[in-house]
């Protein structure tokens, strides 16, 4: 199987808020074959495997192709809400530590609003 699947059956678990136990279950497939399927990227799942999966609501054409549809399309990757969310923290965090010091200006403020309103 592709490696590239592999991974996209990590993001659509992810984005599913599964753990690995679960999602295998929902594809009919022991815990050890599922792990298998993400990790190594093989064997390559059958299509008993998919069609569960997409009961669950795993995007399988993404899984397959790379390309979201439906809902699935309009909804970010975990792994880029987890990076946004941490980059949104970690400047809250200096805006308020930069205020408490004195050492931010309002134009410096704008400057970052405007930046943090770029990546929502």
């Amino acid at each position: 199987m592709d490696m590239q699947i592999a991974a996209r059956l990590l993001d659509e678990r992810k984005r599913l808020n599964m753990n690995q136990t679960d999602f295998a279950a929902a594809g009919g497939v022991v815990l050890r074959t599922y792990v298998n399927y993400e990790k190594k990227g093989h064997p390559l799942p059958d299509a008993s495997f998919f069609q569960g999966i997409h009961k669950a609501g795993a995007d399988v054409f993404y899984i397959i192709t790379g390309q979201r549809t439906g809902l699935a399309a309009m909804e970010p990757a975990a792994s880029y809400t987890t990076d946004v969310g941490q980059g949104l923290q970690s400047l809250q965090d200096a805006l308020k530590s930069g205020i408490a010091a004195g050492k931010i200006g309002v134009s410096q403020i704008k400057a970052m609003e405007l930046l943090v309103r770029s990546m929502i």
